[in-house]
């Protein structure tokens, strides 16, 4: 999954983010004002910075600065923040700076989409499933659930994986609400159903949510006194996922068993295709995927990279990679008895 995905939720694109986080970082003050209060940025990201420079002893927050406006200067250019970010690993000042804006776009972001449950007193606190009626969301359940009654709800997430590349927790959100809703079932079920999906974050996310790990949580949309510092070290560039071997070996390991593999809202960034690529042939037999704003040129480049990634055998092996108006709820309206088949 890429960030096409969580775009019907309405999450930001690749591009939106980096412009989100190229305002969040662009943080200047007035002269004779507090440092913890910018005229422009975000004056979450500037306490944050303040907070780091006290506990490191340095005092110093212009130096951060100077790496945000780095970073503000480089998003028209940067293909993503990730690949940016990538090409100044060894710069941790910039690293933890664009980390932060990551974390402080993407919370902002998950407060504002239709997932968003508000809690605050007068409203009522309870997940709107109406309105994601016309995303994947909805659609994917619908075919996770077809058939599979409430005494083998158990069962639902059996011979299934996630590689989701974005940073927010828009798919482990909704399924735990809407297992409740549709099952009839409490928190707890719910929330042990989930634990059997295997789901893995290449970059990390933002923290984990309150029914993952009550101990340190961050509620989905984050809090205005959210601790920025802590969450941003949730977040991994590639350079640091390359060299974490267990979860690097998790990740390809999922691709490799799959015999169905399913790209959605996937930009096919060469880094990604390369961090998910398995050390073996893959067992995959068929792949699905979107390919919304790709050229049909590119595309029959895309369809050899995913070939030569999974290592498949062409001589059963079919690739539904065609339509590039095609969005991700759309592909499951076009191949859903495709999908729900078993692969022969």
């Amino acid at each position: 999954m890429g960030a096409g995905a969580s775009r019907e939720a309405g999450l930001p694109t690749g591009a939106q983010l980096k412009d989100a986080i190229a305002k969040k970082l662009n943080i200047t003050y007035r002269v004779g004002i507090d440092l913890t209060s910018p005229g422009t940025g975000d004056g979450a990201i500037a306490w944050a910075l303040v907070e780091h420079v006290r506990s490191t002893g340095t005092g110093d927050i212009n130096p951060y600065l100077f790496e945000a406006w780095k970073i503000r200067d480089a998003m028209p250019q940067a293909i993503s923040i990730d690949n940016y970010i990538d090409a100044h690993s060894t710069n941790s000042g910039l690293v933890l700076c664009g980390k932060l804006g990551i974390v402080q776009a993407i919370m902002e972001a998950e407060r504002k989409s239709k997932l968003f449950i508000d809690d605050r007193p007068g409203t009522i606190s309870k997940f709107n499933h109406d309105r994601v009626i016309d995303t994947w969301y909805l659609k994917f359940f619908q075919l996770l659930t077809e058939n599979v009654r409430r005494d083998d709800a158990h069962t639902v997430f059996d011979n299934l994986s996630f590689v989701i590349f974005n940073y927010d927790r828009c798919v482990e959100h909704y399924l735990y609400h809407a297992l409740q809703n549709y099952y009839s079932i409490e928190e707890r079920d719910a929330q042990q159903l989930i634990a059997r999906l295997r789901i893995s974050h290449p970059y990390g996310v933002v923290g984990c949510l309150p029914w993952q790990n009550s101990a340190s949580s961050v509620v989905f949309g984050g809090r205005r006194n959210a601790k920025l510092l802590d969450i941003a070290t949730d977040i991994r560039t590639f350079t640091e996922r390359m060299e974490d071997d267990e979860a690097l070996t998790a990740i390809r390991s999922q691709v490799q068993e799959a015999e169905t593999v399913v790209f959605l809202g996937f930009a096919y960034h060469p880094l990604n295709m390369q961090l998910i690529s398995p050390e073996t042939a893959s067992n995959a037999k068929r792949v699905f995927g979107t390919c919304m704003g790709i050229s049909n040129t590119d595309l029959q480049a895309v369809r050899q990279e995913i070939v030569k990634m999974l290592r498949a055998d062409l001589s059963n092996f079919t690739m539904s990679i065609n339509h590039t108006e095609l969005t991700c709820s759309a592909l499951f309206g076009e191949y859903w008895r495709t999908l729900s088949r078993s692969v022969e």
